[in-house]
């Protein structure tokens, strides 16, 4: 092996052997199974220890890149930008989506994390190698239930569901579902509620075009105070016993 202690200029094309990931063509007196190598057609290989670390790939559109063998360690800030045009893909799948292997995983558990289909156009998150939730231009679609934790003190002016640009309005329960009621609240007050038995409580007046009521009591004889019946012998006129 040929030596040289000084500065080395080349005007023109330096050739050399593919190597390997063992014995990469470019590498160090002191360490020469690290260093840069040729993989194959078009892919560059980086090379620790003997041992594939990196490689930078273009191929194609489809498949060109950098991928890593191991994890990414990164002291400061990671910063991006996004490029314009088509060139540009993370985790080509050739428009076949594994739930299983989510691009973007944990260590320990490579097939929990998030992907990106790019045949359907559509991010998506796995948990177990199970489509858990994707997200698409028009709306995002869960799989599985989804749950609120409402450990927290939730009530008709900071309900758990709730708008954008409405946030005293929707649905809540009381710290943590203690009496099985579902609420709804408008402008910060509740304006009724479901109970365990599923019978609705409504706050305010009911204001409906054609209700209809049926299997409506006609005596007022075992009912509570505020039920509503038929008086039969009234034109059928609905009453509520005082």
């Amino acid at each position: 092996m040929a030596q040289h202690n000084a500065n080395l200029l080349v005007s023109g094309t330096v050739s050399l052997l593919n190597g390997s990931a063992g014995a990469p063509s470019y590498s160090f007196t002191g360490e020469t199974d690290t260093g840069m190598y040729q993989k194959a057609t078009d892919i560059l290989g980086f090379s620790a220890q003997g041992v594939e670390r990196l490689t930078v790939s273009g191929i194609s559109p489809e498949t060109h890149g950098v991928g890593i063998e191991g994890n990414l360690t990164v002291t400061g800030t990671v910063a991006g930008e996004v490029v314009a045009g088509t060139q540009g893909y993370f985790g080509y799948d050739n428009n076949i989506t594994n739930f299983d292997a989510p691009q973007i995983s944990f260590g320990g558990s490579e097939n929990t994390g998030f992907g990106y289909n790019h045949g359907a156009n559509y991010p998506f998150m796995a948990c177990n190698g199970t489509l858990v939730e994707f997200w698409s231009v028009s709306y995002a679609a869960i799989y599985k239930q989804l749950r609120l934790y409402t450990n927290t003190p939730q009530g008709a002016g900071v309900p758990a569901y709730a708008f954008q640009q409405d946030t005293d309005t929707g649905i809540f329960q009381i710290q943590n579902g203690g009496d099985n009621n579902l609420r709804f609240a408008t402008d910060g007050t509740e304006a009724g509620r479901f109970d365990e038995v599923q019978s609705l409580h409504v706050t305010k007046e009911v204001v409906a075009s054609g209700l209809q009521l049926t299997n409506l009591p006609t005596s007022s004889g075992s009912l509570q105070s505020g039920q509503v019946w038929v008086d039969t012998t009234a034109d059928h006129t609905l009453k509520v016993t005082p």
